[in-house]
């Protein structure tokens, strides 16, 4: 694996439920926190950036109106997840957030994180028949 953030999809674009994510993770890792308020929030703040970009754009507000209208409809289906192998995990974890029919990206807060991560992230890709990008 090339070193870096990953990003996870379906090679046609066939995106699973997101509940359906969380069903097959929870069969492949120890420990699985889906977090539906977290997730949200993380939602909440891409609408303020996409808003605040908005407020500067001379010329893309219809661009950036058809990009917070599809934050909003997904924010309630959207989940922060920490997987792990244990509820004790030092830097062996992932974090992201699962939301409706787009990509799961992936990023390492250091070296020893990726290091000992990205063995997890082919673990999640196997489990949802995702490809990793």
């Amino acid at each position: 694996m090339d070193e870096g953030p990953k990003s996870l999809a379906p090679e046609d674009d066939s995106f699973l439920p997101v509940e359906e994510v969380i069903t097959r993770l929870r069969k492949v890792f120890s420990y699985v926190v889906a977090d539906a308020e977290k997730g949200a929030a993380s939602i909440d703040g891409t609408i303020e950036y996409y808003e605040k970009r908005k407020r500067h754009s001379v010329d893309a507000d219809e661009h950036y109106d058809a990009i917070i209208e599809e934050l909003r409809s997904h924010r309630s289906r959207s989940y922060m997840l920490t997987l792990a192998d244990s509820e004790d995990y030092g830097d062996a974890y992932l974090t992201t957030v699962v939301e409706p029919d787009k990509p799961i990206f992936f990023g390492f807060s250091s070296p020893e994180h990726e290091r000992k991560a990205l063995p997890m992230v082919q673990r999640f890709a196997d489990a949802t028949g995702y490809d990793i990008e």
